[in-house]
């Protein structure tokens, strides 16, 4: 039975939907015949670079076609109340603004949120339909990150108004309609590039101690890892770049378990050993990211949706923006210092995880460097926040 004339405003999970449940949003055009248009958009070749549009393309071929059993309803699909305007005048003006944010070539960035969802907002807007009343029931705004930014004030043209379209016009459908793949995943097709498989096995290769203790919170590091860390190669060795970070971990871990008062002696000159100012994890613990959640899980998401850009990019040019857009974020983080004091009165130093501050060369290749980065980028940011810079759902290679 054909869907009912109109636009439908529609939603598909985010990369790590299941810890942070947010949704990437796009709209779509159906004529109630069985043709679709869709506006939608997403960084232009993986996350950090401009936001690319889709406007007035077939469902079918946009990055957000539906997964074989995805429906309307598994999108959430809802029809905007257009108050009795036509469809079809309404898309027409929707398009424009889409193609206007298109053309100004404006950041996909997460500090503001702005994003898919932001060019949403800024469509609905020159159309005049609240946000609010376009999203689904039971979802709630603070789902949609960016949805709030408005990205008309990037666009100094796009509130002049411009001739209409006629009450007939009908929908740019192309005739060539592609019939979906089964198991197509995005835009993915052709053979699998064995680039994207030596990414991938090297992005799930288990991270060495010093990585690991480096991306931790001290709060969360026990004494058997720190005693394994100074046993180690790295820690000894003045040569590796990781050593001067190691030190000041250790000395930062010290700082959060034992404080920062001056070293006591007995009457005989012997240092007396501290005691404890915070309970002390008895083992080691998984590594986590900023939302709480397994970090090598979040990674190896967001993995999956690299994998699927490179697919049709290329795997170089892929790693290339990504290093690009790694050496964007801040390197900062913030501080965390969680666990209970068991006695001391002063504030105890906080600290966040130590990150390296040498910009990565944009080689296009997936060393250890890059690797090292991306996971130290989730666990600052956590998955929703770069996870989000893939816009829609993920992606992963076909077969």
């Amino acid at each position: 039975m054909p869907t009912e004339r109109g636009i439908y405003f529609e939603l598909a999970t985010a990369p790590g939907h299941a810890a942070h449940g947010y949704y990437h949003a796009y709209l779509v055009y159906r004529d109630g015949v069985g043709k679709t248009e869709v506006i939608r958009g997403g960084p232009r070749v993986l996350g950090f670079s401009s936001i690319e549009v889709e406007s007035g393309i077939p469902l079918i071929k946009s990055e957000d076609a539906y997964e074989p059993g995805e429906t309307m309803e598994s999108r959430q699909a809802q029809k905007l109340d257009l108050g009795g305007r036509d469809p079809v005048v309404v898309w027409s003006k929707m398009k424009e603004t889409a193609d206007g944010i298109g053309k100004a070539e404006i950041d996909y960035d997460f500090m503001p949120d702005q994003n898919s969802n932001s060019m949403m907002r800024s469509v609905l807007d020159s159309a005049d339909i609240p946000f609010e009343k376009a999203i689904p029931s039971g979802v709630k705004v603070g789902d949609l990150p960016g949805i709030k930014n408005d990205l008309s004030k990037h666009l100094p043209s796009a509130r002049e108004k411009k001739p209409g379209i006629g009450e007939e016009e009908v929908l740019s459908v192309p005739k060539d309609t592609t019939k979906e793949v089964p198991g197509r995943q995005g835009a993915l097709s052709g053979p699998a590039d064995p680039g994207i498989d030596a990414f991938l096995a090297e992005l799930k290769k288990p991270l060495d101690r010093e990585d690991e203790f480096l991306l931790k919170p001290v709060a969360q590091i026990s004494q058997s890892e720190m005693k394994r860390v100074m046993a180690g190669e790295v820690y000894h060795n003045g040569g590796d770049t990781r050593r001067g970070a190691l030190l000041e971990k250790i000395g930062a871990w010290h700082d959060h378990f034992y404080g920062t008062g001056s070293v006591k002696r007995d009457a005989t000159g012997r240092q007396i050993t501290p005691r404890l100012v915070r309970v002390m994890p008895k083992e080691a613990a998984t590594v986590r990211d900023a939302e709480g959640g397994d970090l090598a899980k979040g990674v190896f998401e967001i993995g999956d949706r690299i994998a699927g850009m490179a697919g049709r990019a290329g795997i170089a040019d892929t790693i290339r923006a990504l290093q690009t857009g790694l050496n964007k974020l801040p390197r900062t983080t913030p501080l965390r210092s969680e666990l209970p004091i068991i006695e001391q009165p002063e504030r105890p130093r906080q600290e966040g995880m130590i990150f390296s501050t040498v910009p990565l060369r944009q080689d296009g290749l997936f060393g250890p460097k890059t690797k090292r980065r991306l996971f130290e980028s989730v666990a600052a940011y956590g998955p929703r926040r770069i996870g989000a810079q893939f816009g829609g759902s993920p992606l992963t290679r076909a077969g």
